[in-house]
């Protein structure tokens, strides 16, 4: 499993669920949570090669890949960059964007934190960024974790982001050979997710999931739902 920014505690939800019946790695990306910090921003590719890296450190030739978000964009480059190691994926979300919407994303998501100042009105700016997505079901408790992880990772956190933009999602989707699953909250990446599901693969198994509307806070607003989903697909094989 794999996510972004906030680092591996957005499974948690998931990890009583699904702990007893399979082993569960839930790797903190290089520069989030408490992996250590990237020296310079790295593409998803290279993001991919670390996860290898770890997979191999602790001997396991092959897994099941889960992946939300930018999460999912690196599930993608392992299934068909290193096919051998990934057994079958889960994508929530995939985002194909144009150039124009990446020029935007860039513009608004790119930019690195304002500096700390001595009265601490710089923390606001992590507070009102989570709770401008807050599903309402989400607790306060919770949104204060994921912005110690936001604040960990600063003041790169968006590093991830650019390497999103620059990743050819239209292009290597299609080539993912593994059993794929594809949930598709309708998030405000819908517009792009709409974009990208007629380049899926044939094979691949689309859950469409319009009552969904932030696909990053899936395993936490939507446990049962989504862990059910997930153990039939994974289950079938």
């Amino acid at each position: 499993m794999h996510s972004q920014l906030v680092a591996g505690q957005w499974y948690d939800p998931v990890i009583p669920l699904l702990g007893h019946e399979r082993q569960l790695i839930i790797p903190d990306r290089i520069g989030y949570g408490v992996s250590d910090p990237a020296e310079r921003p790295l593409s998803f590719e290279e993001y991919a090669e670390s996860t290898v890296d770890a997979l191999d450190a602790i001997g396991v030739a092959q897994c099941d890949a889960v992946g939300i978000h930018s999460g999912g964009i690196e599930v993608i480059e392992l299934a068909t960059a290193h096919a051998e190691r990934i057994r079958s994926a889960v994508l929530i979300t995939v985002a194909v964007f144009t150039d124009e919407e990446a020029t935007f994303f860039r513009e608004n998501y790119c930019n690195p934190p304002p500096e700390p100042t001595d009265d601490g009105a710089h923390l606001k700016f992590y507070w009102d960024w989570w709770m401008g997505i807050r599903p309402e079901s989400v607790g306060l408790d919770t949104i204060q974790r994921w912005m110690l992880d936001h604040m960990r990772a600063s003041p790169n956190f968006h590093w991830t982001f650019s390497a999103a933009f620059d990743y050819p999602t239209a292009d290597r989707i299609g080539s993912v050979t593994q059993p794929l699953l594809v949930m598709a909250p309708h998030d405000d990446l819908w517009a792009q997710m709409e974009r990208a599901l007629p380049l899926l693969p044939e094979h691949a198994q689309l859950i469409d999931q319009p009552h969904i509307e932030n696909a990053m806070a899936v395993f936490t607003t939507h446990t049962d739902e989504v862990v059910k989903d997930i153990r039939a697909f994974l289950q079938a094989r």
